[in-house]
């Protein structure tokens, strides 16, 4: 699959927001197919041209909703759109009320303006709606109400603020952050570590530090990193939810951070994370920890009614 979900880079790279590559405007294109069987490597191709890498997979798999745009008259790939399928109420089978699904999408360059990306979103839309009919234990009659879905997307503020984005009607949701620390960067240990309690006992893994309970081995906390040849990516900073709030997380990521400076091989590399901006107390926790804003993707909420 050609979604990377592990949190060692923002998921798309500077050009890749959903109205730079997909957004339509005044011009109605009726030359145009949506399916959802397509060729991989076709999609593949869009991507490199538009410079953006969406979620995309074969167009057999089940964790996806994948829709594709070709042109009537070469059947050639023009336009992509995509998310993550989401999960049906177990007992319902409808999707849960109030969920948000995050969409990719693109479009040729010399087939843009053309409301390709609208036919895609009201395409995806569609198939989101029919998704629970097709559960067994699914009432036939019942409808999904698209207004308790948020879709959002990842969009630039240039597009915020031009007359284009008029057509559709957004509003800012959040901003994930990928933050860094460098070697060269001041560092002071952070005075309010103490010693463990007997109870516990710290363990240093190639890939992970923990703290687990000397006397169940029950995991209390853990850091877990991926060292690469250009960085240190940190991910899965988790404590069990009974124990928060005592600062098992920072003592462990300071344990790491002044293990990486005084003993680590690796201590040229540069330490990244991947963090969302509504998780206030971890922007915090790594701020205390020396870690400054490297880069930001703002998210913004599409307004269905415009849509549909």
């Amino acid at each position: 699959m050609s979604v990377n979900h592990k949190a060692c880079s923002l998921k798309h790279n500077n050009n890749s927001n959903i109205y730079n590559n997909a957004y339509a405007d005044n011009i109605t294109n009726s030359n145009i197919s949506i399916e959802n069987v397509f060729s991989y490597d076709d999609v593949l191709k869009l991507s490199r041209l538009c410079g953006y890498e969406p979620y995309f997979d074969e167009y057999t798999a089940d964790d996806l909703i994948q829709l594709a745009a070709f042109s009537s008259d070469s059947h050639s790939l023009v336009g992509f759109i995509s998310c993550l399928k989401p999960e049906l109420n177990n007992t319902t089978g409808n999707i849960p009320d109030n969920i948000t699904i995050e969409i990719t999408a693109m479009v040729a360059p010399e087939y843009r303006r053309q409301h390709i990306f609208i036919r895609l979103f009201q395409a995806l839309i569609n198939t989101i709606s029919s998704i629970s009919d097709s559960h067994n234990n699914c009432n036939k009659n019942s409808k999904i109400n698209n207004n308790n879905i948020r879709y959002i997307a990842s969009i630039k503020d240039n597009f915020i603020d031009s007359s284009n984005a008029g057509t559709i009607n957004i509003k800012y949701a959040y901003s994930d952050y990928l933050m860094s620390l460098h070697n060269t960067q001041e560092y002071t240990e952070a005075t309010a570590l103490y010693s463990l309690p007997d109870t516990l006992e710290l363990l240093k893994y190639d890939d992970e530090y923990q703290l687990v309970s000397n006397a169940t081995d029950e995991l209390i906390s853990s850091v877990a990193f991926d060292i690469f040849d250009t960085h240190i990516c940190i991910h899965d900073v988790w404590t069990a939810p009974d124990m928060r709030k005592c600062g098992y997380a920072r003592h462990l990521l300071s344990e790491f951070i002044k293990d990486w400076k005084n003993k680590s091989n690796y201590h040229k590399l540069p330490l990244i994370l991947h963090v969302s901006g509504t998780n206030i107390p971890a922007v915090n926790l790594y701020r205390a920890e020396g870690f400054t804003i490297a880069e930001e993707i703002k998210y913004y909420t599409l307004n269905l009614n415009n849509l549909i």
